[in-house]
Order: structure tokens, then sequence, then C-alpha cells
């Protein structure tokens, strides 16, 4: 439940979810909210997106396996906040997408997204 921008009560997962940690190169992570509107009202696409450095044996395993799941994600936003990106309801989806880049300084791994769609802004998680 959200109420005026916040999450109300922790989110209760089932099954065999658990919650992961993950990284972003420094200053590659960033979260974009944008307003829709169609025909049965008004609704939210939130996307993550950053780069996971590397090509490590382990990192493609994870990358390649990420796209078969759906995503409730944490992050921090830039006052410290926690924001709760999707829904259990309303999952984010991933994908990934390879660069070795052109010159010897350019950053080589994975660029990744978590996107999806959602009846609500990301509210501010506490929990």
């Amino acid at each position: 439940m959200i109420s005026n921008g916040s999450a109300l009560v922790p989110v209760s997962l089932v099954n065999s979810a658990v919650w992961l940690k993950g990284y972003a190169t420094r200053e590659t992570l960033s979260f974009d909210e944008e307003t829709q509107v169609n025909e049965h009202g008004t609704y939210y696409t939130p996307v993550i997106s950053g780069l996971a450095p590397g090509e490590a044996a382990p990192l493609i395993d994870i990358i390649e396996n990420m796209p078969l799941q759906r995503f409730l994600v944490i992050i921090k936003d830039p006052l410290g906040r926690q924001r709760l990106v999707g829904s259990p309801m309303m999952p984010l989806n991933f994908s990934a997408k390879f660069g070795s880049g052109s010159a010897r300084p350019d950053a080589k791994g994975f660029n990744f997204k978590f996107y999806g769609e959602s009846l609500n802004r990301a509210p501010v998680y506490n929990w």
C-alpha cells in the first residue's frame, strides 16, 4: 500500500524469491520514471539502467538468466532515500547489451536495464 509517495508496508517475498545485491560502475546508474496517459488513465514507465563491467563467465551466466525472471528493485536516490521500483503485481523486466568499446579507455561490459510499467510512482521505501 502506498500513501503520499511512501510504501506503508514492507514487501513480503513468496516461494523462493530473495533479495539480491547488484553492482553498477560508478556514475552509470540512473533511474527515470516517465508519466504516460492512455484511454485507461495515467501510468508510469520506470527504467533503471547502468553498466555491469567486465565479461567474466560468472557475470555472463547471471546476465543470461536474468531475462527469465521478474524483479522488484530497491534503489537509493541522490538524497539517500530508498525507493521501491516495481511491485509484486507489476514487476520489472530485465535486458542487457554487451559492449566492448572502440577505444582503450572505453568501459567493456553489459549495459543493463530494468524496465516496466506501474500504476504508481516508485514510493519511498523505509523497510
